[in-house]
């Protein structure tokens, strides 16, 4: 439930169907975790041009920031105390001190081989400093999700905070490649339940992401900001014809694809109470 002191956009009912969709992907993200899959980096359009006049917002649960940070300290702690860290490290050295390399069609002398090898390791080394990162994130959303609900205005170090984020998310995205396109479309999909009967199994996806806009006032004027929310699709199947991430990615990059409905396509349909015009830089 949104909060009482929450802004007022927050509670209309189109931002409770955002909060619902996002829920659901989530979820649907975290069943699929059961099934061997990679989840491609993707680029989060976080970042705003207006930082002297507009910051943005952040999610005003500062709860949940607080509990999730709590579980990333405590799991990076006991990682710690497990010494995967520091395996981690030791592994890298090991790896790092075999140039020449028993194989190397390239040919590539050792700096090259070094350079590219220190490239590679960034994509899929997991360290310390990532969840101490993450941490401080949560820690900054958290201070200015409380300020949202008490009313006060944004600093300009939060401007740049938020600023930041599309960076800092991609970086812990592991994405290296500095691309905004993701090379793959960002939809999964599981069964859950299957009903042998009538040989019928139960299938939970997400899709394509919505662009989500949202009027939010500063000040005396208002601000048309674009993002995204996932979409999520439920829909049952012939047990014989279970999807998995490839096919139902490859339906997704069909145009004319059959596709099931997404689960807001068939709520009623959610209207402006006024008109807003907008521009790149904000609505009058």
């Amino acid at each position: 439930r949104t909060p009482d002191k929450a802004p007022a956009f927050m509670k209309r009912a189109a931002w409770e169907e955002k909060e619902i969709n996002t829920a659901l992907g989530a979820w649907v993200e975290m069943v699929n975790l059961t099934s061997p899959f990679t989840k491609d980096a993707n680029v989060y359009m976080s970042a705003s041009p207006m930082m002297d006049r507009f910051h943005g917002w952040v999610e005003p649960f500062p709860n949940f920031y607080a509990r999730l940070d709590s579980m990333v300290v405590t799991l990076a702690n006991r990682l710690a105390g497990a010494g995967m860290f520091d395996a981690v490290v030791a592994s890298r050295d090991r790896v790092m001190a075999t140039f020449p390399p028993e194989k190397d069609p390239a040919h590539r002398t050792e700096s090259d081989w070094r350079n590219n090898l220190a490239r590679d390791e960034a994509k899929i080394r997991v360290t310390r400093d990532l969840f101490d990162e993450l941490s401080e994130i949560l820690k900054r959303c958290q201070a200015i999700s409380r300020r949202e609900l008490s009313g006060e205005g944004q600093t300009i170090g939060d401007g740049v905070f938020l600023k930041s984020l599309r960076e800092r998310f991609k970086r812990l995205a592991f994405n290296r490649s500095n691309s905004v396109e993701a090379r793959e479309p960002m939809g999964v999909v599981a069964d859950p339940a299957t009903e042998y009967q009538s040989h019928q199994c139960w299938e939970v996806a997400t899709g394509k992401p919505h662009a989500l806009y949202v009027a939010v006032p500063d000040g005396d004027r208002t601000f048309v900001c674009l993002g995204a929310v996932y979409s999520y699709h439920e829909f049952t199947r012939p047990m014989n014809q279970r999807l998995d991430d490839t096919n139902w990615r490859a339906m997704l990059k069909q145009r004319d694809a059959d596709l099931p409905p997404a689960w807001g396509d068939s709520r009623p349909a959610l209207r402006p109470t006024e008109p807003v015009r907008a521009s790149m830089y904000g609505a009058r």
